[in-house]
């Protein structure tokens, strides 16, 4: 994924309003790859592309990502045990 940074000082405030379209974008798609530059693309406006992933690096992390959910769904089943 692409690096953006904002050019405005609610850098923060607007980080979280595209990550919540982003979500509610994503949920109404078929293509579960939909890549947030996808819903963007048309309406880039105050963001600076300040990074770009190497490929072989990018495939590194992507073989990690299911190793990650597993440990993520293992850690909330267990504290949701304890907590009911």
């Amino acid at each position: 994924m692409k690096v953006y940074v904002s050019q405005t000082k609610e850098g923060a405030a607007m980080g979280a309003g595209i990550l919540a379209k982003y979500a509610w974008w994503k949920a109404r798609r078929d293509d579960p790859s939909s890549a947030l530059e996808d819903m963007m693309e048309p309406q880039v406006t105050g963001l600076q592309c300040v990074a770009v992933p190497k490929e072989e690096h990018r495939q590194v992390y992507e073989e990690l990502v299911g190793i990650y959910s597993s440990c993520e769904d293992h850690v909330v089943n267990n504290v949701t045990r304890v907590c009911i």
